[in-house]
């Protein structure tokens, strides 16, 4: 009995280990932290552009947070270890990220770097991981039983119009067929 309750629970279903694989991640990316989703496009690159797009995101916003931190020193040597791949798609996102480093502060001050790491940004990065992440792994974006129920609900006040007309048809009909029951009687 014990042998086969362990066994179990080691034999975890593979889709299993994917929803919780991406769930840690998003639980990362909400916290702020981009490694674990820049490991996870390292070993799924396989030169699909979106994949490559999100890893530039990724490293962006680690890069933005280094700078946060006034590690300046991190920040270049990051910089020069992560960036140069995606120059030729993003260099001109590059060059905006490089300002930040001559004008120190202006990852605060100025709009245009507030904008790179605001929770927007975060959360289309989170979006956009979601994305290539099911895409990868062919899984659904959303959950079957959460669209079967939110196009219910969708659903629902179109269903109790037509109910509601169907309501008044039968009381018009039952009205009818009761007059005509009436004038039939009287007419004997």
């Amino acid at each position: 009995d014990n042998n086969t309750n362990n066994s179990s629970s080691v034999n975890i279903h593979p889709i299993h280990n994917l929803y919780m694989e991406i769930n840690s991640i998003v639980n990362d990316l909400l916290s702020g932290k981009t490694e674990g989703a820049i490991t996870w496009t390292m070993s799924n690159i396989n030169s699909d552009d979106e994949i490559l797009d999100l890893e530039f995101q990724l490293r962006t916003l680690h890069y933005i947070s280094l700078l946060r931190q006034n590690d300046m020193d991190g920040a270049v040597s990051y910089s020069q270890a992560y960036f140069p791949k995606f120059v030729g798609k993003h260099g001109e996102a590059i060059q905006s990220l490089m300002g930040c480093l001559l004008f120190p502060g202006a990852n605060t001050s100025n709009l245009k770097y507030a904008q790179m790491q605001s929770d927007e940004t975060w959360q289309k990065t989170i979006q956009s991981f979601k994305k290539c992440y099911c895409k990868q792994h062919r899984l659904p974006l959303y959950s079957a039983l959460a669209t079967a129920v939110n196009v219910g609900v969708d659903a629902m006040e179109d269903v109790r119009k037509l109910d509601g007309i169907l309501e008044m048809k039968n009381k018009n009909s039952n009205s009818s067929s009761s007059s005509s029951k009436t004038s039939n009687v009287d007419n004997s």
